[in-house]
């Protein structure tokens, strides 16, 4: 065992309008009251918890720090900012585990090091994962009650007075972007009203 542990910083946002300046603060206290050694801040910001551990480039770099031994604590601020889904927080926690690496959780009070913080990680994981699937369902339902009472979702359509208009722009000579931007259409429609126009020429 080193004298002097060598601790990394993990942190995740869902959003990049999310701050993580609350996880840092009190991960870096816990660093410091620790007496560890900080070698690293990893942030994955705007990154969904849903989102595989190997397709979040936070996530991805600090299990190379781990597979590589060249960390000894790893401290993250709580069981869902490592995911979102139960197999996959389980499985990061025992990739840590199985390379001699601690797991300091601050808010849950977890350390994997000790059989009761191995047990709370499980625990902690699948109440992440029911919250995410509950508030997926929130949003469908939400959904699915917008759309009985006549809420459309998606882009309006386009009235046909517009697209007589864009038709007769772009047989002046105005480009597909240049139409799009005069009208303030999406590129998109413009194609396929363009599209439309000389298929049935």
């Amino acid at each position: 065992m080193r004298s002097i542990m060598r601790a990394v910083i993990y942190t995740r946002t869902s959003t990049s309008q999310q701050r993580n300046d609350m996880q840092l603060e009190a991960l870096h206290n816990v660093v410091k009251n620790s007496n560890y050694q900080l070698i690293d801040v990893i942030e994955d910001d705007g990154v969904s918890g849903k989102k595989d551990r190997n397709k979040r480039a936070g996530m991805k770099k600090l299990m190379q720090l781990v597979a590589h031994r060249e960390v000894d604590v790893v401290c993250v601020y709580s069981v869902d900012r490592l995911g979102r889904n139960m197999a996959d927080v389980i499985s990061i926690v025992e990739e840590i585990d199985s390379r001699g690496v601690s797991l300091i959780i601050h808010k849950q009070g977890i350390a994997t090091h000790t059989p009761q913080g191995k047990i709370l990680v499980g625990f902690f994981a699948l109440v992440a994962q029911m919250e995410a699937d509950f508030i997926a369902s929130r949003v469908a339902d939400g959904m699915a009650v917008a759309k009985s009472k006549g809420v459309v979702f998606g882009r309006p359509k386009m009235s046909p007075q517009k697209q007589q208009e864009i038709i007769r722009l772009r047989k002046e000579g105005f480009s597909m972007n240049n139409i799009a931007k005069q009208l303030n259409v999406g590129n998109s429609q413009v194609h396929r009203i363009c599209k439309e126009m000389l298929e049935a020429a």
